[in-house]
């Protein structure tokens, strides 16, 4: 069996050398051989790819409750320290689930107002599909016990959003926690998780590009895992991405919170919330190497988009419906009295 095996080794490198003498110097040899590795790499990494997504679609449909609370003590493990989520029936809980639905309502709006002013049928059709998508899933607005002042949605869990008691904590009132909700609806609604996932694998496949046709040795391959060329990627094209989409998400957020009727004016109060925070906490809040803008810049930034919202806000019949609280509330004070 030994010497067959070795026979044949020797009849391969015996081959390989007879191609590479008659066809070395064509185009053919040298660029073909190369793009076969290169779908043979591709290939194996898409079939294990689609043996693990059958498999989590089989768990999802089986028992779909269960996957839910699978991820989501995956997405706690690696972004809340592990935190324990506090009972839906919570006072605190229903109060930040009673505001999320708020945020709910005016992102339907939103998504509404845009379909009625798209300029051409494929943008209605796609702000169509998000609104469907939108409207699909039952949103739970979850808070995390955890001292770390964080809000955020996950990609691989749609119809969630979380918040630590950590920013509870700092927010002072329902107009500031509504424009936090506002913002991490705004990332649901802008994809970006979509497409922050589409450029890590964009990344990631052009790794694999490298290491099947001009790094034979894989030494290349293995130095972009290295932490200083990793950080090198992520600061020329992950953070300006996603500096980016934090900008996106405040002012989609400001204006979501127009269309709930808050005051935007006292919801951007949050950013000065956050930024005391920051500063109590030692980090500087001009900050430049990081996921997010510098909080004192998102709120010079919001404050010039103050007017645009006000206006949305009025525009969206919320000052016959502020005037008929007030009378209500006086009629209320009266009655007391």
């Amino acid at each position: 069996m030994a010497g067959r095996l070795r026979a044949a080794l020797q009849w391969n490198t015996r081959a390989h050398a007879w191609l590479t003498e008659r066809m070395g110097h064509t185009l053919a040899w040298r660029y073909g051989r190369p793009a076969l590795r290169i779908g043979r790499v591709m290939m194996a990494t898409g079939s294990v790819y689609a043996l693990g997504y059958s498999a989590g679609m089989r768990d999802c449909l089986e028992d779909r409750n269960g996957s839910v609370s699978t991820m989501m003590s995956r997405i706690l493990a690696r972004t809340s320290h592990r935190g324990s989520v506090l009972h839906p029936s919570d006072p605190i809980a229903l109060r930040v689930s009673r505001v999320g639905q708020e945020v709910v309502a005016a992102a339907e709006q939103h998504l509404m107002a845009g379909m009625a002013a798209a300029a051409d049928d494929a943008e209605r059709s796609e702000l169509g599909e998000r609104l469907a998508r939108l409207s699909r899933h039952r949103w739970n607005f979850v808070v995390v016990d955890d001292a770390t002042p964080k809000s955020f949605v996950a990609e691989g869990l749609p119809g969630f959003v979380f918040v630590h008691r950590g920013m509870l904590r700092i927010l002072h009132n329902d107009d500031e926690l509504c424009f936090i909700l506002a913002h991490e609806m705004a990332h649901y609604l802008c994809q970006h998780g979509t497409r922050e996932r589409n450029l890590q694998g964009l990344f990631s496949a052009l790794q694999i590009v490298i290491l099947a046709s001009a790094d034979p040795t894989g030494l290349l391959s293995m130095a972009l895992e290295l932490p200083v060329f990793a950080g090198l990627v992520a600061f020329a094209v992950l953070l300006p991405a996603s500096r980016q989409a934090e900008s996106e998400a405040d002012a989609l957020g400001l204006r979501l919170v127009a269309r709930t009727c808050r005051p935007p004016e006292r919801a951007i109060r949050a950013h000065e919330r956050l930024a005391a925070a920051e500063t109590a906490r030692g980090v500087d809040p001009h900050g430049t190497v990081t996921t997010h803008p510098s909080t004192v810049h998102r709120l010079e930034e919001l404050q010039t988009q103050l007017p645009e919202a006000n206006a949305l806000r009025e525009a969206s019949g919320c000052a016959p419906l502020k005037t008929a609280f007030r009378r209500l509330y006086a009629v209320s004070n009266k009655v007391n009295s």
